[in-house]
This record gives C-alpha cells, sequence and structure tokens, in this order.
C-alpha cells in the first residue's frame, strides 16, 4: 500500500476516534479533510475501497455531538439557515418539472447534505479553540490543493485537483482564495512558529491560484483582500499592510505570462474580438438565459440552461459537447429555480451583509484570534460573491462553511460580550460593598 495511502487512513482514523474520546470537533475537521485529501481522485487512491469516505466522519460527527450533547438549536435561530432550508424544500418540489430529473436529484441530494454540516458546525464551533482547529482544516486543504497544482503543473490552465467538489479551474481558484484569506487571519493571529509555517503554505496556495489562470479568482483574491485589510483591527492595521506587501511581491514573482495574458482581457468587459477570449461568450448566455427565464418563470429545474441551451443559443457559442453552461450564479438561481431561487439569493446576500455590518463594531473591540477571524469570513464571503459574478457556483459547500461559521461567531461574540458585562456587573457589586 502507498505511503501516502497509509497516511490518510491514520489520520483518518484518529479524527474519528477523537471526535468520540474527546470533541465532536476532530470529526468535522476529519470529515472537511476528507473532502481534500479525497482518496477517488488520488493516485493512491486505488489501494483503498471505494467508499463514500466523507460519510463516516460525519456521521461520526453527528453521533458524537448527540453524546456530548452539544447545542443542535443555534442554526434553527438564524435566517440564513432557514433559507437554506427553503431552498432545499423548492427544489424537492421542482422534482415535478425539473427537465434533468437526474441532476435536479443530485442538487437536492447535496444541499440536504450541507444543512447537516451546517448544524455540525454550529455545533462544533462552541469555542474560539474549535473554531481555529476548524479553519487549521479549510487551510491544510488547501495547501494540499497548492502542492498538488506545483506538483503537476504541465502548463495552461490547471484543473487537475482530483477532488469530486471541484471540477474545473475557477472552482478550484476560488476555494484557494478563500483558504489564502483564511491562512491570513491565522498568520495574524499566531505566533513567530505559526507565521513561518504558514508562509510556506500560503505561498503553496497563491501558486495554486496562479496555476489556476482564474480571472475571477484574482479578482476575488483582490477584492478579498482589499476588505481583509479594511475590517483588520487598528492593533493588527500595521502588521497587515506589511504583510499585504509582502505577499503583492510574492505574488508578482510567482505569476508568470500566460496568467496576466488571460487577466489582462478582463478590460475588454466581454468586447466580441477574434481569437482572444473575452468572455463575450458569457454575455451571451446570459441573454439566452434571460430569454429561458421568461419562458420558466418558476425555473426549470438545476443544470436546465445546460439542457436547452441548444434551442436558445447560435452554435458558434456551444461548446464541443453541444451544450453550454451558465456562467452567473444568479442567473442560474433565476433560471434553474425560478422567481423564489433568485429571492433566496439575494435573501442570503442581504443577510450577509447585515450581519457583517451588525458584528463589525464588537469585532474591532476585540483582541487576537476573535479580532482576526472577522476581516477572514468578511474577505471570504466577499470573494465568493465576486466570483458569483463569473461562474455558476450552487453547489459551492465552502460558501455553507463560512455561513455557518459566520453564525456560531455570532454566537461567540454574544457570549463573551455576556461574560464581560457579568464581570462589570460583579466588580461594581464589590465596590459598592
Amino acid at each position: 500500500m502507498p505511503v501516502s495511502a497509509v497516511i490518510f487512513l491514520v489520520g483518518f482514523t484518529a479524527g474519528c476516534v477523537l471526535a468520540f474520546a474527546r470533541n465532536p470537533v476532530y470529526g468535522l475537521m476529519t470529515y472537511i479533510a476528507t473532502l481534500y485529501f479525497d482518496p477517488a481522485g488520488q493516485w493512491w487512491g486505488h489501494a483503498l475501497p471505494f467508499v463514500r469516505w466523507e460519510l463516516i466522519p460525519a456521521a461520526i460527527t453527528v453521533v458524537a455531538m448527540l453524546l456530548y450533547g452539544r447545542r443542535l438549536s443555534l442554526p434553527l435561530r438564524s435566517a440564513a439557515f432557514w433559507g437554506f432550508s427553503l431552498f432545499v424544500l423548492w427544489a424537492i418540489v421542482q422534482l415535478e418539472w425539473a427537465l434533468d430529473l437526474d441532476a435536479q436529484e443530485q442538487l437536492v441530494s447535496i444541499w440536504s447534505k450541507f444543512l447537516v454540516v451546517s448544524i455540525m458546525i454550529c455545533a462544533c464551533v462552541d469555542s474560539w479553540k474549535n473554531l481555529r482547529l476548524v479553519l487549521w482544516a479549510h487551510v491544510l486543504g488547501c495547501v494540499y490543493m497548492g502542492w498538488m497544482a506545483y506538483a503537476f503543473y504541465r502548463g495552461g490552465r490547471f484543473e487537475g485537483f482530483g477532488l469530486g467538489s471541484v471540477e474545473d479551474a475557477n472552482t478550484g481558484a476560488l476555494v484557494l482564495v478563500t483558504g489564502f484569506i483564511t491562512a491570513a487571519s491565522l498568520f495574524l493571529s499566531g505566533s513567530w512558529r505559526t507565521k513561518v509555517a504558514l508562509l510556506l503554505g500560503m505561498g503553496l496556495i497563491a501558486n495554486g491560484i496562479i496555476a489556476t489562470e482564474s480571472r475571477e479568482g484574482f479578482l476575488a483574491l483582490l477584492g478579498s483582500g482589499i476588505v481583509f485589510v479594511i475590517f483588520t483591527p487598528k492593533v493588527f492595521r500595521k502588521q497587515v499592510i506589511a504583510a499585504s506587501l509582502l505577499a503583492i511581491v510574492g505574488f508578482l514573482v510567482l505569476t508568470n505570462a500566460g496568467f496576466w495574458l488571460r487577466v489582462h482581457t478582463i478590460k475588454d468587459t466581454g468586447a466580441p474580438i477574434q481569437g482572444v477570449d473575452t468572455g463575450h461568450a458569457r454575455v451571451e448566455v446570459a441573454k439566452a438565459q434571460w430569454r429561458i427565464f421568461q419562458e420558466h418563470p418558476l425555473g426549470c429545474g438545476h443544470a436546465c440552461t445546460d439542457v436547452l441551451s441548444p434551442q436558445f443559443l447560435p452554435p458558434e457559442y456551444l461548446a464541443l459537447s453541444g451544450r453550454r453552461s451558465s456562467h452567473n450564479t444568479f442567473m442560474t438561481m433565476l433560471v434553474d429555480h425560478g422567481v423564489p431561487g433568485a429571492a433566496l439569493y439575494i435573501a442570503m446576500l442581504l443577510w450577509i451583509y447585515k450581519k457583517l455590518k451588525a458584528l463589525a463594531p464588537q469585532a474591532r473591540s476585540m483582541s487576537g484570534f476573535p479580532a482576526t477571524f472577522f476581516p477572514a469570513v468578511a474577505g471570504v464571503l466577499v470573494a465568493i460573491t465576486i466570483a458569483d459574478m463569473f461562474s455558476q457556483f450552487p453547489l459551492l459547500e465552502v460558501r455553507v462553511w463560512f455561513v455557518s461559521l459566520l453564525i456560531a461567531y455570532a454566537e461567540l461574540l454574544q457570549i463573551d460580550g455576556a461574560s464581560a458585562r457579568e464581570e462589570v456587573a460583579a466588580r461594581q457589586v464589590a465596590q459598592v460593598a
């Protein structure tokens, strides 16, 4: 058996055992790690049986949560979770008329799993330590993706991450961007040893982003980086500015001509230029999607843009498969799921905006890791929103992770705020006495 397979089995088993022996969060970490170190897509995976590896730690985590009496009601108090739930219910209703029934059933299955994952995150992240552990699982997974890009890149756009949830370069770039911003949070609040370790890891992640040659990945990284700097508390401002300058220099050193040639086409804003991929086809796809929506105001099911594209697009805009996929998440929600889907997507963005706005004052008054996580979660959610404009990510699990982490973060801030008020009240009583 390959050494990589042995290492995977040892780590997998250890995480599952620790979920019962110490804390359910280790089961959640194992679940996240399994999505990145997926044996099914790795060269060493042939030595292991073909099973749904991620389902095992997920089930173990749920059982451990029940045994440890973890809070299960937190997501039920959040409008975001109920928005996700309504989307699943609407997707189930759409099974009656979905054009691609298999794709719609897959959507329902995946999003039902997302609801369980959201509950797992909210239940397991009940302390700052556990929040940090979950972030480390995500970052290490992205470092592994970056290493794969470094080891197997042979030119062109790298798409061979070997992950079931990362099927193309744009998705890979976005996931890596979220990992880079998360790593920045851990870097700011970490010891010097942590900083040294993360420098190498962040370099691999950045190299992975560059290898994908993704324009939306570049824009997502730029936008999230700006948001991260803006929301960083003053106590870390000098550090983050210095680190940002270092990151920019490192990024420029890693980039190649192919990357900048593709990024340079952003300025063409979809103009039709012969021999140059400016994204003009995406504009035509969006126009066709609007016509599809007008005929199907309640949506025509998951991936129905692919199904109907031959009827609404000229042949020159179709892919080799004879179809064309959506390139905008909002348009995907509008066409696939109609007015309800588009409304739920907009409602999610409004919830994120209001939640970040409400938490910003308290987060800026915090210190240490609680203060550095806020710019990270804000940056990640902004990165995903930017990428949504240029590609479709209706099945992006990282989105569910960070919305759920934002719910858990708000709860931790509330607990800390209540504790602080109790301490102040106790001191005042003592002074009076």
